[in-house]
């Protein structure tokens, strides 16, 4: 479902792709991807309203192991049909990925109100192609036959902030035969790649000041959610947020097997729909701003935020400005 791209390394193949399934207890798995490698929020036959709201991120704001309907976005844009929910999520990304999407989405029409960048711990290791990910993307390479490529960024001795173009695992030709100089290898690189790695806090918060001056400079706002993260970085993400005026809000989720797909492990239906009632107030406070007198879709109506029963009340929004 993605194809190689130059600069971003992957991206989303347009067309309608359809999965068998992760076990017996779930169906085929419907995705589709419009031209433009967007991510469907609504049937074809509707259109969204004119407050646009993008969304950023890797696997579970794309909706990994979910058919359309059942990812966040599209529950969100059923909640909100005075907003047009756009999908530009990716399996895989990290923050510098999304950015360089976001530069590319704001030369575009429609133009965005607001974006939202669905963060995920991991996201570091991505941003510095950090040797854990390079030796996952070698592993999807070895069972595809594709060379994958992850763009990078690592920090100067001035402390500014160099984009890398896509890299890949190297591999010696005679990895297959001989499991002393795959180990030999993997050590090495290891050892080369450590001092960037060690640099993936400091590069992500770069990058996530580079998102927010993306969105200022094309008049849109930006709000990072917290879809899964760690205490200890998470509260330092937090407040590093708020010391920079960027809105963060609290969506994380203990991910029980309540909440997992069954056989593959990533955020079902459920967690999703606790997601999109995290997101919905937030995004309503904001059509109302513009003055847009705002109304809540059907699935929402009579119902408190939380109504799914996950956690209630307990996602948080904190607010640098």
């Amino acid at each position: 479902m993605h194809m190689e791209d130059a600069g971003l390394g992957w991206k989303n193949m347009p067309g309608r792709h359809v999965h068998p399934g992760y076990s017996d207890l779930t169906g085929p798995v419907i995705t589709t991807f419009l031209a433009n490698g967007e991510r469907i929020t609504r049937p074809s036959s509707k259109t969204g309203g004119p407050y646009h709201v993008l969304l950023l991120g890797g696997s579970l704001t794309y909706g990994r192991a979910l058919s359309d309907e059942d990812t966040f976005a599209w529950q969100l844009q059923e909640m909100l049909p005075e907003a047009d929910i756009r999908n530009f999520g990716c399996d895989g990304y990290g923050t510098y990925q999304s950015l360089l999407l976001l530069e590319h989405l704001t030369t575009q029409s429609p133009a965005p109100d607001l974006v939202i960048y669905g963060f995920f711990d991991d996201h570091e290791n991505r941003n510095v192609a950090a040797f854990s990910h390079l030796r996952m993307l070698a592993e999807y390479a070895l069972q595809t036959r594709k060379t994958v490529a992850v763009p990078y960024c690592t920090i100067q001795h001035n402390g500014t902030l160099t984009r890398h173009p896509p890299t890949h695992y190297p591999f010696f030709s005679l990895r297959e035969h001989s499991a002393l100089l795959t180990l030999a290898q993997a050590s090495l690189l290891k050892w080369r790649l450590s001092s960037r790695t060690r640099q993936k806090r400091v590069v992500t918060e770069k990058l996530l000041l580079q998102m927010k001056e993306t969105c200022r400079k094309n008049g849109a706002e930006f709000i990072v959610i917290f879809l899964q993260a760690n205490p200890p970085g998470y509260h330092q993400y937090r407040a590093f947020l708020k010391q920079h005026a960027i809105d963060s809000l609290d969506g994380r989720l203990p991910l029980t097997d309540r909440l997992r797909v069954p056989g593959e492990g990533h955020p079902n239906a459920l967690a999703n729909r606790f997601w999109a009632e995290v997101l919905v107030p937030i995004i309503l406070d904001r059509i109302a701003s513009e003055g847009t007198k705002p109304s809540v879709g059907k699935s929402l109506r009579g119902k408190a935020v939380g109504s799914n029963g996950i956690r209630p009340g307990t996602a948080r929004a904190t607010f640098g400005n």
